[in-house]
């Protein structure tokens, strides 16, 4: 029984019916918070009409009102949104290429930064609600992660908010995962790499991740086909006033940003208008070059995102694995030191050091094949000291021409220096330059006993040998020759690297040193001739091995 008068609990009734109670009271306490309430509607409205222009600060804005902060969800100025600078950098290539300034734009930064989500997710809903007539086309390396893409966008314009900022751009009745398209004409389809195109004109393309990791990155193969795809595939569907952006972690030279973007790259030696086309920005992490970190607002030497990615963080990841580091957070496809061959290995000499006592040998890298129309001939010549030291020697032939021109060359080198031999690729020698050296060579009376070289084994395994003799000192490049450095980049960079003519010269090199002093019998294929691991045979090949290596130490601390 309550009775008549009694108390009676207040039941909340939420924070703004208990702010009508409190004014009731407080007629001041009202006022204020009507005009707060009105402060917010003029605050966001502004903001809105701010995410509507086509700039930085639009695309910043409209980011931030997609994003809101859910302990405050009414006030547009708090955000799970904290732009960045290297968010503003890819920000400005969103706006860019949306505005036709830009035609051709491409970036690598490191992972987790807000690549994706600036780009692939707010960066083409923002674009689509400015046009939602225009057609883009939005590829990455798989199906499967273009049609989460796909979810990821529609998730955005299906926000209230998206409706306030652009009212015009209704997503279709016919949408999908993989295509969403309105009301207006246009269209965003995702597709994944490789995937046909047929009828689908872009008007944007945009290419974000061609590669789902460092073995796909590392792969010749998959190189090869993304630069395929390409051209076949992504150009196809492009018109004149299509702007194409890619962005990528750098794997390898002759990535797809390596192939486009690259001066240095083979393919563009001979056409530097293509490269001038692309704007290209790396954002390595930490920042060493001070004069990004200038335009970043960063101290030289600091990462992009002290609060999420410090520098000890980055130094484990470095310690991890240095070239997966140099990759991922640096926009190197290898890391500075080299990763096969060390810097520390490319020892130097100076013209007076060189011994007078030397045994001459030679060998080339021809590029031959279709497929090596790009690659450069490669013909040098190496000294051996009594002390087992090779000194490659200045003159080296480095450049493309065809079989006559190359033939002469080497020619030209037999006879200056008369190598005790001259090794090169068994394909090269026997199926392409062989036939018109040989008549060459007798009609000008030249002659050098020519070795053909087994091709068996991968590029990691011919170069082995003089990697071999580079650790331990027994190799020297000659200091001032105009083509150290360009060699040294290459070797620095070697696997991952766009061309390796100068180290398959070397790799010949190594190889034929070590036929020479390998033991006597008979050696079927000098790439192979270790025994199958755990037989008697192995292990006896193993103990020889052994104390070569034991001999060998013993001579080079006698010295």
């Amino acid at each position: 029984m309550t009775l008549r008068g009694a108390y009676k609990p207040r039941v909340s009734k939420g924070a703004e019916a208990r702010a009508k109670e409190d004014a009731a009271i407080n007629p001041v306490a009202l006022a204020i918070a009507e005009q707060e309430r009105a402060l917010a509607a003029v605050r966001r409205h502004q903001k809105i009409r701010k995410a509507r222009e086509l700039t930085v600060e639009g695309l910043q804005a409209f980011i931030e009102l997609c994003m809101p902060d859910p302990e405050f969800p009414d006030d547009c100025d708090k955000s799970l949104f904290q732009c960045k600078p290297h968010h503003r950098v890819l920000m400005e290539m969103v706006v860019a290429v949306a505005s036709k300034k830009t035609m051709r734009a491409a970036c690598s930064m490191p992972p987790q930064h807000g690549k994706s989500l600036i780009l692939s997710r707010f960066g083409l809903a923002w674009i689509m609600g400015h046009a939602p007539h225009m057609r883009i086309l939005f590829a990455t390396y798989a199906a499967t992660l273009a049609s989460t893409r796909g979810d990821e966008v529609r998730t955005v314009i299906h926000q209230p908010v998206y409706r306030e900022i652009f009212p015009k751009a209704i997503v279709g009745t016919k949408s999908s995962t993989v295509e969403l398209t309105f009301t207006a004409g246009g269209s965003i389809n995702f597709v994944g790499r490789g995937t046909a195109t047929t009828g689908r004109p872009a008007d944007l393309f945009i290419i974000d991740d061609p590669y789902a990791n460092e073995e796909e990155g590392s792969s010749e193969v998959v190189r090869a086909s993304v630069k395929e795809w390409y051209s076949a595939v992504v150009f196809s569907r492009c018109h004149v006033l299509t702007p194409i952006l890619i962005v990528h972690t750098r794997w390898s030279e002759d990535d797809l940003l390596g192939w486009l973007t690259d001066p240095e790259h083979p393919d563009n030696r001979a056409k530097p208008e293509r490269v001038k086309r692309w704007k290209y920005v790396n954002l390595p992490t930490p920042v060493d070059d001070p004069s990004l970190a200038k335009a970043l607002g960063l101290a030289p030497g600091a990462p992009l995102w002290e609060e999420r990615f410090p520098l000890h963080h980055l130094k484990e990841a470095e310690e991890n694995d240095p070239r997966i580091y140099a990759a991922l957070y640096r926009g190197q496809p290898s890391p500075a030191d080299g990763d096969f061959f060390k810097a520390e290995h490319i020892i130097t000499y100076l013209p007076g050091e060189l011994p007078k006592e030397l045994r001459y040998y030679a060998a080339s890298d021809h590029a031959v094949s279709e497929k090596q129309r790009a690659d450069l001939n490669c013909f040098g010549v190496v000294g051996v000291c009594p002390n087992d030291i090779v000194w490659i020697m200045p003159d080296l032939y480095w450049q493309r021409a065809d079989t006559m021109k190359s033939s002469e060359a080497m020619i030209d080198m037999m006879a200056r220096w008369k190598p005790l031999w001259w090794r090169a690729a068994a394909d090269h020698i026997s199926k392409s330059v062989g036939p018109f050296l040989k008549k060459r060579m007798l009609e000008r009376q030249v002659f050098c006993n020519i070795v053909e070289s087994p091709e068996a084994g991968d590029k990691l395994r011919k170069a082995q040998a003089i990697q071999a003799r580079m650790s331990m000192g027994r190799v020297r490049f000659p200091a001032g020759a105009p083509w150290l450095m360009r060699a040294r980049a290459e070797m620095l960079k070697f696997p991952h690297g766009a061309h390796d003519d100068f180290v398959d010269m070397l790799g010949h090199v190594g190889r034929g040193l070590r036929v020479m002093h390998a033991p006597a019998g008979p050696v079927a294929n000098d790439d192979d001739r270790a025994p199958v691991p755990g037989t008697f045979g192995w292990i006896k090949w193993a103990s020889q091995q052994d104390r070569r290596g034991a001999e060998r130490a013993k001579r080079l601390r006698s010295m």
